[in-house]
């Protein structure tokens, strides 16, 4: 990770990509279409700034497991623990 002159820290896209549970390839798709800015080195290598992703991080709820799996356990919906209904 280095830093930018303005003390921002820029992230390599596989310490960007565990940030958004996605896998690199998705952010450099995603800076493609324009929906995330990424900085390019002088080797042309994609950096991300951790305040931007930070920010759009922030903008949306973190995602949980619906309540109808019950934490994994269940064997389906509309199924009793012993198979009937």
């Amino acid at each position: 990770m280095k830093s930018t002159g303005s003390g921002d820290d820029l992230l390599r896209p596989r310490e960007a990509a565990q940030l958004f549970g996605v896998r690199p390839a998705t952010l450099a798709q995603w800076s493609r279409q324009g929906k995330l800015a990424a900085l390019c080195t002088p080797g042309a290598h994609r950096r991300y700034s951790r305040t931007q992703i930070n920010g759009i991080l922030s903008e949306y709820p973190k995602a949980t497991e619906p309540e109808w799996t019950n934490g994994g356990r269940s064997a389906g919906k509309g199924i009793t623990e012993k198979g009937g209904r």
